[in-house]
């Protein structure tokens, strides 16, 4: 008498360890990019530059215009604007908590990133 088992698996071509066929084989993960930062940023988006002077610029222009643009009546306007353009060429603009690109990239050429062996 044949057993059950010979009968089920006589369809079965050799070397078949019951794995699925309708499945295809996992193939590992092959990486596009190294997961590391890059020694430099792009400064194309960097729109952190605040133009400096505004109010000074305003009251200026709207005193010039009162005096039909004559400097006799707008000498603390003109001198006003003055410090102010003298001290901003001085310091950086206040961006906040964010660094600008230029001083992102002054970080990194301080602190560069370690070589990789991600393949």
């Amino acid at each position: 008498m044949t057993r059950l088992t010979e009968v089920l698996s006589r369809g079965r071509r050799p070397g078949y360890h019951g794995k699925f066929t309708n499945y295809k084989e996992v193939f590992p993960y092959k990486l596009p990019l190294p997961p590391i930062l890059k020694n430099s940023v792009s400064n194309k988006k960097d729109k952190s530059k605040v133009a400096p002077c505004l109010e000074e610029i305003g009251l200026l222009l709207t005193c010039w215009k009162s005096s039909d643009f004559s400097m006799k009546g707008c000498e603390k306007e003109v001198k006003a604007f003055n410090e102010c353009y003298a001290a901003s060429l001085n310091q950086p603009p206040q961006t906040g908590s964010r660094l600008s690109a230029a001083e992102v990239n002054k970080l990194l050429k301080r602190f560069p990133q370690p070589p990789h062996s991600y393949k």
